[in-house]
Formats: structure tokens, sequence, C-alpha cells
């Protein structure tokens, strides 16, 4: 399905609702931002009247010193390192038609971990519809006591489907030029590896790919799959 047929069945919805909850989830690396920024700008061009407001789940990760403290820094990215409380907090609260005004930061990919410096406000706008377009993995993950993930919560959902070799090549690419990054603009995360050969980074982007993000996808994400509203090859949906 196309990005722009993806939008209008999102605005469709937003005819008959004042909020509207667009779930867009998959596994690592899958594109995820991508998609919800090609929908944003469909939607922004197209519909004015439509107030689209983008989260992604990242911000609802504890920070690194959390989970270090925690001693589950090594475990980023599964469904305790998340505060999942708040964010059920979070998705009753748009859904209601009301803001969120709990603490929020955005999480950032160079720095893999959230910027504390660049807080989230989530505020509806009480003249236009309002769409929420949240993307990321926890909308995959369950609450303990249900058997229904938490995408189900919204009023629409789309999971991007993406080959597992794909998957590998683009996660070890996303670390390196977060590597790279650092390099110009070091941070706590790299510090450590900041000076390591290419080589010796590819090898730790690896290893993280084989023991997290790999059996975290197997494990937790793929399996909710046939539950979702609107399944999408990343290479099928194009801008057309």
């Amino acid at each position: 399905m196309s990005v722009s047929a993806l939008a209008q069945q999102i605005q469709s919805i937003s005819e008959t609702k004042n909020s509207v909850l667009v779930g867009i989830t998959g596994p690592i690396a899958s594109g995820k931002t991508t998609l919800a920024e090609k929908i944003t700008t469909h939607l922004s061009l197209k519909f004015i009247d439509l107030n689209i407001i983008n989260v992604c789940t990242d911000s609802f990760l504890y920070t690194n010193e959390q989970l270090k403290y925690l001693n589950i820094f090594h475990e980023k990215g599964y469904p305790w390192s998340f505060d999942l409380k708040k964010f059920q907090r979070f998705l009753l609260a748009i859904k209601s038609g009301h803001g969120f005004h709990e603490e929020l930061y955005q999480y950032s990919q160079d720095l893999k971990d959230l910027n504390l410096k660049n807080k989230i406000s989530i505020n509806p706008d009480s003249q236009k519809k309002n769409i929420y377009l949240i993307e990321g993995i926890a909308l995959l993950f369950k609450e303990q006591q249900h058997l229904e993930c938490y995408a189900h919560m919204c009023d629409f959902s789309v999971y991007i489907d993406v080959a597992e070799e794909e998957l590998k090549y683009r996660s070890i690419n996303r670390f390196l030029n977060s590597w790279r990054q650092a390099q110009l603009k070091p941070n706590d995360y790299f510090k450590d590896i900041i000076n390591w050969p290419k080589e010796k980074v590819e090898s730790k982007a690896l290893t993280i790919w084989e023991q997290v993000n790999s059996k975290l996808n197997k494990n937790y994400l793929v399996s909710q799959k046939p539950y979702m509203d609107e399944i999408v090859n990343n290479i099928e949906c194009s801008d057309d």
C-alpha cells in the first residue's frame, strides 16, 4: 500500500473522530520513523484541517543512567527497559482527547539515550482534528494481564514487514553512522570505542544485532504482525 493510500485511510477515520491514534510499528530498523515522516508530509499537504502530532515510543525508554542503575542496560529495547505504565497513561490520555502533561523527552539515535534538553509537549488543537502518529516497537509489547499488545489501543495500526537480512544490514549501518557522528560530536555512549578501527566497531554492531536486536524481533515483535490492521512491505510502501 502506498503512503498516499495510508494517509487517505487515516483521514477517512478522522471524519468520525476528533482524536485518531495511528500506530506505526515493526521490527528494529524497519523504517518506522521514515514512514511516519512520509505520512505526516502527505497529511499536512492535503488536509489542512488536521493537527498531526508525531510521537516515538523510544521517548518512554528509561534513561541509560536508570537502566545501568537497574542493571538492565544490556537489555535495552526489551519491554522492561520501557516505562510501559507511563506509555499506557499516555495512550489513554490522548485517546480520550486530552493532552499528556507528564515529562516526556525526545530520544536521540546519536546519543543512544533520551535527550533531557529536548522536552516534548503533547497538546491537542481544539480547532482541528488531531492525528497522533505513534511509531515504535513498544506498541508491540503486551500488558502482563492482557493478551493484546498496545497497538490495539490505536484506531489504525500499520506493521512494516522487512526481511531479516535487510534488518541486520540496517541495524549495523545505523550503529556505524552513530559512531561516526560521535567522532565529530563525542558522547558518553561511544566514549570507550570512539577510537576503535571500523572493523572492530562493525564486530560490536554485529554482536548487538545477534545478542539483542535479532532476539528481540523474534521473541517479542514479529509474533504480533498478524494482529495489525495493515501490513506493508517497506519496498512496496512508495510515495505514490
